[in-house]
């Protein structure tokens, strides 16, 4: 057992010190498969069916590679996260913590602040409403999903559970309704196109689309905002790498075993704990880059390619809001084949449901980490009232509650204007989260080899010469997009 005065720096700093113990064996790649696809579920949303088809529908094909690198961007970052979690049995958050305690109440006000705003429910209820024979006042739909989404996580015997399986069965569902609609509607004139698209690079910045759609398209081209943020709780949450030794509290709700604040974990550089590391860090990757890399991006491209096969001979207004989906359906219909139409409003009906899951589950679970972790009378509490489940509920209904008053009391109803005020301020976001993680793994790659010089051959916060350069290619993409959108916030 090493002393503390050994333990790197930044695992003595802010919190509790860590424990140094061996690293679990990894699991069966089979077992592994959850939080990338929570992930994707969340990631296959407002960007993928509303933001890019209306670039595509004025520029073609052109920006596609901005779509990809967006996403390939948040792989890196999904993976970096996983990387400490992984290691440490922390969430990525609390990381940050550690170099300086504020860090954790930004993401706190962060990940409220950004979802709050219930445009992915309100975008279910509008295409819920299209599909009853009825006109139905779309805010109380909302507000009732909204209520139903927190009912049934409530009710949730391990929340976890609940939403990879609810995550995982839509996903299937709209992924199979994309590959059919695509096979029978995408035209060889698109996919002429998309070809063109993928051989070119754009060269600025579209000039017919306000700064707002373009910066929300970017950064809901995947997850997005602090859902990134969130793979170090699934990750944890589902026991993997050192997030199997956090220790565990029962669900005063549900009866059940869930994380609660513990010490970080770090091993030593064993021969033993380097093979497990090694093996643990190749199946995340291959994890996140299957269930998230992969099937978004032909997600994306699929969708993108039906919404310019279905709308290539019809003039659309470019402020056009999610009408441009109702527009999508109408086409199919005139088309002959109706039932294409109603299974297109399905899948669409899901996606927003996904997404409104993901994020809600998402806040709730960063925002009771970080009250359990880095308030100092709640870690050190033993009353029921401050156990993670009950703050994870608290925070819950708590955005659930403000996501209705924004509906009812502001009369904020409109999706897009809901998605596009949280699309904005997830690149400011973004742009902090890629510095920090930089930063947080070049200081803890130092430090660990002092603590142990067995890491200097595979350390395991080591990023490698290609990672280093995508994260400092996110710093200057979320930032360069953070002065463009000030820019025309101020003109």
């Amino acid at each position: 057992m090493a002393s503390k005065k050994t333990i790197p720096k930044i695992f003595q700093s802010g919190l509790t010190t860590v424990q140094i113990v061996d690293l679990p064996s990894p699991v069966k790649f089979s077992t592994l498969i959850g939080p990338g696809v929570i992930m994707l579920a969340t990631a296959i949303g407002s960007s993928e069916v509303y933001f890019w088809p209306v670039v595509t529908m004025k520029y073609g094909f052109s920006y596609i590679w901005i779509a990809l690198i967006a996403l390939y961007l948040q792989y890196i970052l999904n993976t970096e996260f996983a990387r400490y979690t992984l290691a440490t049995g922390e969430t990525a958050v609390t990381g940050f913590a550690r170099m300086w305690k504020p860090f954790a109440y930004i993401f706190l006000f962060s990940s409220i602040l950004l979802y709050m705003w219930p445009g992915w429910s309100m975008g279910a209820a509008t295409v819920l409403g299209w599909l009853m024979p009825s006109n139905f006042n779309t805010e109380y739909i909302a507000v009732l999903i909204l209520l139903s989404i927190g009912t049934a996580l409530t009710a949730s015997k391990v929340v976890y559970k609940t939403v990879e399986k609810l995550q995982f069965a839509q996903t299937i569902f709209i992924l199979l309704v994309v590959i059919f609609l695509s096979f029978i509607f995408i035209t060889d004139r698109t996919i002429a196109s998309l070809g063109i698209g993928l051989m070119s690079f754009p060269r600025h910045i579209p000039s017919e689309i306000s700064v707002a759609v373009f910066a929300t398209a970017i950064a809901f081209c995947g997850a997005g905002g602090t859902v990134n943020l969130a793979t170090s709780n699934w990750i944890r949450d589902k026991g993997l790498g050192m997030g199997g030794l956090v220790s565990k509290e029962t669900n005063r709700l549900t009866g059940k075993l869930v994380s609660k604040p513990s010490p970080g974990f770090f091993f030593e550089g064993s021969v033993g704990n380097l093979i497990n590391w090694k093996k643990w860090w190749r199946l995340i990757r291959i994890e996140q880059c299957l269930t998230f890399l992969l099937i978004e991006s032909i997600s994306i491209i699929l969708l993108m390619s039906l919404a310019s096969s279905l709308l290539s001979n019809h003039e659309i207004k470019i402020g056009i809001g999610i009408e441009l989906i109702q527009k999508e359906r109408s086409i199919i219909d005139q088309s002959g084949h109706n039932w294409g139409g109603i299974l297109f409003y399905l899948m669409i009906l899901f996606v927003f449901l996904s997404s409104s899951i993901g994020v809600l589950d998402h806040v709730a679970r960063i925002s009771s980490d970080i009250f359990r972790n880095n308030i100092k009378i709640i870690r050190d509490s033993n009353k029921k009232v401050f156990s993670i489940s009950n703050l994870y509920f608290i925070m819950l209904w708590g955005v659930i509650i403000f996501a209705i008053l924004i509906l009812l009391g502001a009369k904020i109803t409109d999706p897009r204007t809901l998605l596009l005020i949280a699309g904005v301020l997830a690149i400011y976001v973004m742009l902090l989260y890629s510095i920090l993680i930089f930063v947080l793994h070049i200081k803890l790659a130092k430090q660990v080899n002092k603590f142990d010089i067995r890491f200097i051959n595979m350390n395991p916060f080591d990023m490698g010469l290609w990672r280093k350069i995508m994260l400092i290619a996110a710093v200057l993409f979320y930032g360069g997009l953070s002065i463009i959108i000030t820019k025309s916030l101020i003109i």
